[in-house]
């Protein structure tokens, strides 16, 4: 069905079943991302080549299976990663050449949980767990500051964005009690001090909330704008049906200036990355389907539709890249569309489940971590096909984020056991 601008839908009678498979189906999903899998199929027809080459692999801990979920980075000399759950808040950093581990950052402050998510920038690391975000100096090798979301009855959300000078981070408030409250917060990243740009308090068992942000530069109208998904209905029990807007905030005058009717048909979705904005129009998943809107009215342009009768967008950034829309959802589908009309490009059914957060592109080839095949994934860009699947190491399941280091030309990821560094050569 295609949608049109302030489309709604009645919600579905005598759907119980439905609520019930969905909901085993979003279980499930969010722990096949912690644990490690008990089922890896073998590649289907997929021949062993050398276009994937381990320059090195280090085991992170003798004895033990370390279960993370954090990012992969690149900075300076050294593959940063963080720390297993055990270990508190805690991060590695490898010599990016021989995998030798060189010094660990253990943090001494407030939080002690583990890294959940992270991101560096200007020679600054960001680690992020519900309980805060702590920043490091990667010069210094010391912490700069400490948001102690915990000791203010807030709990934060995994994902962080950064424009100009400030990283936007979603925290709750008063976390599932009666006067829960959902806040976007704008933190200066020199110091760690905020100020609240939305709020909205639980009435009546709902409260609206966001999607991470994303950002676009209108020079055209002089202004800075904010891009997320709003979701009007979110809270801890409601109808099925839950609704999906896109909402568009003016950073130069500081209020909200447009707001879509719910554009979503019965499951909102998107709710762990931020849409993405091409052209002067803001794309983003919602149930099984993919959207694109113009930024400046909010007309919905195109949809393109999955065959799955659940949300399917969760784990993974949607890239673009030359003109072409890379999607990865949360089945075993990537695909490719023309960002401008919706016109699908390609489709490999097979292309890899995954539960991490990138695809990484690289001369005509889309590389990333299948959790679910337990494989680093290489897939022809152009065409879709599957290049090359590399299959465990040393008995491990790969199972994190890839980084790239355009110094040494070298993709960084982990299985459960082990840091590595490979290298991809020209399949051709």
């Amino acid at each position: 069905m295609t949608g049109n601008w302030g489309y709604t839908l009645q919600l579905q009678k005598d759907n119980n079943m439905k609520k019930l498979i969905l909901l085993v189906t979003l279980l499930l999903a969010f722990m096949s991302c912690k644990e490690p899998p008990t089922y890896n199929p073998p590649p289907d027809d997929i021949e062993s080549d050398s276009i994937f080459e381990i320059e090195w692999a280090a085991r992170m801990d003798i004895n033990e299976e370390w279960v993370t979920a954090d990012h992969a980075h690149v900075w300076g000399n050294w593959f940063v990663k963080g720390g297993e759950f055990d270990d508190g808040f805690t991060v590695h950093f490898y010599n990016k050449s021989t995998g030798d581990k060189e010094w660990t950052y253990i943090h001494s402050g407030a939080n002690s949980s583990m890294v959940k998510s992270s991101t560096v920038i200007n020679d600054v690391y960001y680690g992020i767990n519900s309980l805060g975000i702590v920043a490091i100096d990667l010069n210094t090798k010391s912490m700069m500051w400490e948001l102690d979301l915990h000791a203010m009855d807030m709990r934060g959300d995994f994902s962080i964005s950064y424009w100009n000078g400030f990283l936007y981070h979603s925290v709750n408030l008063h976390f599932k009690e009666n006067n829960h409250t959902h806040k976007l917060l704008k933190i200066d990243t020199e110091n760690g001090s905020f100020e609240e740009l939305f709020s909205s308090e639980l009435q009546d068992d709902y409260f609206e909330s966001l999607s991470p942000v994303t950002f676009y530069d209108d020079n055209e109208n002089s202004r800075e704008l904010m891009i997320a998904n709003l979701y009007p209905d979110a809270g801890w029990s409601g109808p099925s049906f839950r609704e999906q807007k896109i909402w568009i905030y003016d950073l130069t005058v500081g209020k909200e200036i447009l707001q879509t009717q719910s554009f979503n048909e019965e499951k909102s979705s998107n709710m762990l990355h931020s849409p993405i904005v091409y052209n002067d129009m803001v794309i983003t998943g919602g149930d099984w389907s993919i959207y694109a809107f113009e930024i400046e009215t909010g007309e919905l342009l195109w949809r393109y539709e999955f065959d799955y009768p659940w949300a399917v967008w969760s784990t993974t950034n949607h890239l673009i890249h030359d003109d072409r829309l890379y999607v990865n959802n949360s089945q075993y589908d990537v695909t490719c569309l023309n960002p401008m009309t919706g016109e699908l490009i390609w489709n490999n059914p097979q292309g890899g489940p995954n539960c991490t957060d990138n695809m990484l592109y690289y001369k005509d080839m889309l590389i990333f971590s299948s959790w679910g095949f337990g494989s680093v994934m290489i897939l022809d860009a152009l065409t879709g096909e599957t290049l090359h699947r590399e299959q465990q190491y040393e008995g491990s399941n790969y199972n994190n984020d890839i980084a790239y280091d355009e110094e040494t030309d070298m993709f960084f990821t982990s299985t459960y056991r082990h840091v590595m560094g490979f290298k991809i050569k020209d399949p051709d």
